[in-house]
Formats: C-alpha cells, sequence, structure tokens
C-alpha cells in the first residue's frame, strides 16, 4: 500500500487534488474499486458533483491529454454509493445476517427510536413531542443521543466522557449523570435484545456500523475489493473513524489523505489535531497556491498560526490568491466598536452600497452591539444560534425590501 498525505492551508485546493486523483485512477480501475469519503452528505456530495463537473473534465483532459469524459460519466450511479460518508461507506460493507443484524432505522415502516421512547419513557423527557425522521437528527437533535455519540467518538465510556465536560457542556446535554447512565443501559439493552426490539439479535447505530466493521474477524481488509482509498477533511476523523481508515487502507493498492491540522474543528468530537500536526508535518504533496484568500488575509492568518507551525518544527508554504496572473491585494481594517471607529463610515458605505452578502462573526453571547447597528442602518439579516439554524431577526413573511424594513424599525414594532 502506498500511502500519500495532501497538505495545505485554507483555499488550496485540497478536495480539487482529490478529484484529480480520481480522474487519474479510474483509467486503470472500475469505479466500484475506488472509494472516497468524507464526514458528512454536504460534503461528499460536494466532491461527487465537482468529480462529475464538465468543465473540471475537460479542465484535466486538456492537461493531460487523456480522455476521460465517458469513464467519468459512466461511473454516475457507482458515484452515489462509492462517494460517500464514512459510516454509509462501512454500513454496505457490513453483511445483513436474517433476523442477527441490522441498522438502527426511523422511517415510515420502521421507527426503532419511536419503539424505544415507548418502552423507555425518559428518552422523551427533554424532546416531548418532537419528530425525528432519520437517523442523523436524533444524533444531532436528541440530548441523549448527541452525548452518547460524541462519547464514543472519543473513545470513551459514559462516565469518562461526562467528567471531560465544562459546566455549560453539561447543562446543554440536559441529563444528569445518574439518567444519562440508565440510558445508555437501556439503550445498549434495546439494541441487543430480540424481544424488546422486536426485529433482530444485534442493531447497530452509525458507531456501532464502523466499529462492527473495524472488530470483525468476518469482515477482512482483502475482500473489500477496493484498490483506491481517499479521505477528504481527514483532520476531524474521530478515534473510531481513524481505526476502521487503517482496516480499509491495509489492503489497497492507494491511499490518500487530504486534510490540514490548523482547520480541525472536532476535536471535542474525537479528532486529534495533535497527532495530525505531527503526522502531517512533511507530506508526501504540498499544496502552496491559495485560491482563495488575498494577499493581506493570507499575510493576517499566517500571522495567526505561525506559533503553531513553529511548535510543531514546519512551516507551510501557503502564497495568496492571484487574478490573470497578479496577485489580489485585498483589504483588511480593524475596528475597535461599531459607533465611533474611524472606519464605520466605511463599513456603513460597503453593507448599504452592495448586492452582496456580509457575514459577521463573534465569540460569546449574542451580538447585541452588532443587531444594534444594523437595525440602525436598516440593513435585513438572520442571526445563527448554537444549533446552526438561521432566523430571522424580523418578521421575514412582512418585508420584501429595505424600504419596508425601515418602515417597521420606525413603527418601533416589536421584532419576533
Amino acid at each position: 500500500m502506498t500511502k500519500i498525505r495532501i497538505a495545505g492551508p485554507p483555499g488550496t485546493g485540497k478536495t480539487r487534488c482529490l478529484v484529480n486523483k480520481y480522474y487519474d485512477h479510474i483509467q486503470q480501475h472500475s469505479a466500484t474499486e475506488i472509494i472516497v469519503i468524507s464526514h458528512t452528505n454536504t460534503a461528499a456530495d460536494e466532491i461527487r458533483k465537482r468529480i462529475l463537473d464538465d468543465k473540471n473534465i475537460q479542465r484535466y483532459q486538456d492537461k493531460t491529454g487523456k480522455e476521460i469524459f465517458h469513464l467519468v460519466k459512466e461511473s454516475r450511479e457507482t458515484l452515489k454509493e462509492t462517494v460517500t460518508t464514512m459510516h454509509k461507506c462501512f454500513m454496505s460493507r457490513i453483511p445483513e445476517k436474517k433476523g442477527k443484524s441490522v441498522v438502527f432505522t426511523i422511517g415510515d415502516n420502521t421507527d426503532d427510536y419511536d419503539n424505544l421512547k415507548t418502552r423507555y419513557p425518559l428518552f422523551n423527557k427533554h424532546t416531548g413531542s418532537k419528530k425525528f425522521f432519520s437517523l442523523e437528527m436524533l444524533i444531532t437533535g436528541h440530548p441523549f443521543f448527541k452525548f452518547h455519540n460524541t462519547a464514543r467518538d472519543n473513545g470513551f465510556d459514559t462516565v469518562k466522557y461526562y467528567r471531560t465536560l465544562s459546566f455549560e457542556e453539561i447543562r446543554d446535554y440536559k441529563y444528569n449523570i445518574t439518567e444519562l447512565q440508565e440510558l445508555e443501559k437501556n439503550y445498549n439493552n434495546f439494541k441487543s435484545n430480540i424481544k424488546l426490539n422486536q426485529r433482530a439479535e444485534k442493531i447497530l447505530d452509525f458507531q456501532d456500523m464502523v466499529e462492527h466493521f473495524t472488530n470483525s474477524d468476518e469482515i477482512k481488509s482483502e475482500d473489500l475489493d477496493i484498490k483506491i482509498l481517499m479521505v477528504d477533511e481527514a483532520q476531524d476523523s474521530s478515534v473510531i473513524q481513524r481505526a476502521a481508515e487503517k482496516k480499509t487502507a491495509a489492503a489497497v493498492e492507494y491511499f490518500y489523505k487530504a486534510g490540514d491540522p490548523d482547520q480541525s474543528l472536532f476535536g471535542f468530537a474525537g479528532a486529534n489535531p495533535d497527532e495530525f500536526h505531527k503526522e502531517f508535518a512533511h507530506p508526501e504533496e504540498e499544496l502552496k497556491q491559495g485560491f482563495r484568500c488575498p494577499r493581506v488575509i493570507n499575510e493576517y492568518c499566517k500571522q495567526i498560526i505561525k506559533p503553531v507551525w513553529d511548535h510543531y518544527g514546519y512551516e507551510r508554504v501557503w502564497a495568496p490568491r492571484e487574478e490573470n496572473g497578479q496577485v489580489v491585494e485585498g483589504e483588511k481594517f480593524e475596528m475597535m466598536n461599531l459607533e465611533q471607529d474611524p472606519n464605520l463610515a466605511e463599513l456603513t458605505k460597503r453593507l448599504t452600497q452592495t448586492s452582496e452578502t456580509f457575514a459577521f462573526t463573534c465569540r460569546g453571547n449574542e451580538p447585541k452591539e452588532t443587531i444594534r447597528y444594523l437595525i440602525k442602518q436598516g440593513v435585513p439579516f438572520k442571526i445563527a444560534d448554537k444549533h446552526h439554524k438561521f432566523k430571522f431577526k424580523y418578521p421575514a413573511a412582512d418585508i420584501k425590501n429595505q424600504r419596508e424594513f425601515k418602515k417597521l424599525i420606525s413603527e418601533n414594532k416589536k421584532l419576533t
């Protein structure tokens, strides 16, 4: 097995590089032998979209002189199965044995969660009548399943993970430690008792699938028939996902890992940026040309991240974005507040005289100063809550444009 680590700062084209690797290998292997995995459905959909994109295919053909259009297009249906999330990839390779093992299901015909909460009402304590339509929704929207999922991603049991949490995190999970232990016990009993779940001797959830895939002696690496394995955003793989990647890669010809430890977002869920920094300090392929940040922003970012690079004993080459062969300069304005700062007039001008969308990011609680400023300017906006759902700070159904929004404010109507 040849392992190739592909490293690069933000916007240097790591996913683009994997797409080109796919084009290289589709000429020697069937689409079923090339597996590309990422962490979310959105990320997998984006990779699949890029692989099938006519412009990307044509760009590759122009550069290499190799005809791959028909090979790629013929793999369209196969790509739905082979460019996927880790859980789906491993789930598809777990043989369902008659009455012995099935996947935890929430759907129209089968609803394991509905059966579970009927038997154990404590599961419904903090969700009431809320309806979950998929296992993904259950894991992100139910406090116990969110806790249980994250604990297992970190390789911890319930008590050990609970002891690592801050008071705020404990409050978010709602249940106390005694309740969490009771829920875990009931959940495991339900999954492993056909008399309770009324479906199979063993029901597998996402973590079960990954662990079962990794630990099962019946599933052997050489029997998977995978020749090329690619992992995108590899810096965010959890403890159990990294073990599954290792087993999957054991019998492949090429194993590509693309990622950047400086962009790791899921340390709380089992990712290990420290180990990833060490592993990727000297990658086989380092991407150096940025396609996103102009020079000013690029330099500012490098100042922030350089102490981390120094700590691990390496430094990335990260060139700023270019257009028509020229480096894009970019601009950066530092502001102390949104009331009397010298650069406030420039910000207001750019906000009110453009059709572009702006993003304000902040640390801490609701950004009241920013909200007051935007209301004063009459600029329609949304605000993201901690669950990443966007909520309008004004009644969207009543507002069609900025003029109507200003009218609403002038009449001192209460914002929803």
